[in-house]
């Protein structure tokens, strides 16, 4: 025998075992954290930040540009708070916001519910002229 159970075992034990293994935070602190989180936050800071990760006992939030980075960091205490507060298992310490590079796409896969693309006006033929009003990819 290899020393595994023959019986099975419910998958939030099995889960919580693997992740404890791996040194990962508890499923129900991730759960809160990634899939509550316009819930722990709000919709408005929800449509601007999302979580990006918890590293040990802190949590990394990635901001859609330095404003909503500097709310998220002023709010830092209470999402924290109210994170501990809504997850039975796990506690997190410390917040560091991040502001999401230019270059990835914020409002694609994995965006908070509510997300929209950002309007973007079309360019006409010649680089140097003004964009037409109304015209939006």
């Amino acid at each position: 025998m290899t020393g595994l159970e023959d019986t099975p075992v419910p998958l939030g034990d099995a889960l919580e075992r693997l992740l404890g293994s791996m040194d990962a935070p508890p499923a129900d602190l991730l759960s809160t954290v990634f899939q509550r989180w316009e819930e722990v936050v709000g919709p408005e800071v929800a449509r601007h930040c999302r979580p990006a990760a918890i590293e040990e006992e802190r949590l990394v939030v990635l901001a859609s540009d330095a404003t909503w980075a500097s709310e998220v960091q002023w709010l830092a205490s209470a999402v924290l708070a109210r994170i501990n507060e809504m997850s039975s298992a796990g506690r997190l310490e410390s917040l560091t916001v991040r502001v999401a590079p230019s270059n990835q796409e914020w409002y694609g896969k994995g965006a908070p519910s509510g997300c929209a693309p950002p309007v973007r006006q079309r360019r006409t033929s010649t680089p140097n002229s003004a964009p037409r009003p109304g015209l939006r990819w």
